[in-house]
């Protein structure tokens, strides 16, 4: 019964698919902005050094964190 302890939060390397045609939405809130701001900003730089093509990143903001799936679903 007794397994071995895993570190699961260890990544694993792996190929990606062609991302040059991906296009991606970001959704962020404006409720706490010093935070999300830099949620966005880190997930935008993170697309783009996973060779996400600027033009194909498109971001969209709410008032709060309940209007977050309704501005996902509307992008």
């Amino acid at each position: 019964m007794g397994e071995k302890k895993k570190n699961l939060s260890k990544l694993l390397p792996f190929e990606l698919f062609s991302v040059e045609k991906l296009r991606i939405g970001i959704v962020v809130s404006e409720w706490n902005d010093n935070i999300t701001n830099s949620l966005k900003e880190g997930a935008y730089q993170s697309l783009i050094e996973h060779g996400i093509e600027k033009q194909n990143i498109t971001m969209c903001s709410v008032p709060g964190s309940f209007e977050l799936p309704s501005g996902a679903v509307m992008m």
